[in-house]
């Protein structure tokens, strides 16, 4: 795990981590020595996406079990960084013992997105600048 490319976490029962990768250390803006400290659901660190009530609908709910999702992160500089998350509840006989998550980086991508949005709003115009002309 700690040489993975994608941010790695684990968190306990009461969802406080107990392993951050240093790939998920690089890609937050929380130091990792406050991750693995003790996070109060009011500490201004708290990760975004972890709210009680997003918990409970799929984490903790052994049901559903498990979050997929892009999410924007705050990058150091305090700026939005897009990742997308994976988590997986892990249950244990009905009971609710933690989560894994994995977190990658995900702004290539949307700079390769916007790269082809752009482009296919360069053809359309192109086309119908044409057919303007030609017609």
């Amino acid at each position: 795990m700690a040489s993975s490319t994608d941010g790695i976490t684990i968190c306990d029962e009461k969802d406080q981590y107990i392993y951050v990768n240093e790939a998920y250390a690089r890609i937050s803006v929380i130091p990792r020595k406050i991750l693995l400290g003790d996070l109060a659901e009011n500490h201004p660190f708290r990760i975004n996406y972890c709210s009680r009530k997003g918990l409970e609908d799929t984490l903790h709910n052994k049901d559903t079990g498990v979050f997929k999702g892009e999410v924007p992160g705050l990058k150091k500089d305090g700026g939005l960084v897009p990742t997308e998350v994976m988590a997986t509840g892990l249950w244990d006989n009905g009971n609710y013992n933690g989560h894994i998550c994995i977190v990658r980086d995900i702004t290539e991508r949307k700079r390769a997105e916007e790269k082809l949005r752009e482009g296919e709003r360069f053809w359309k115009l192109f086309l119908q600048a044409s057919r303007t002309e030609s017609g």
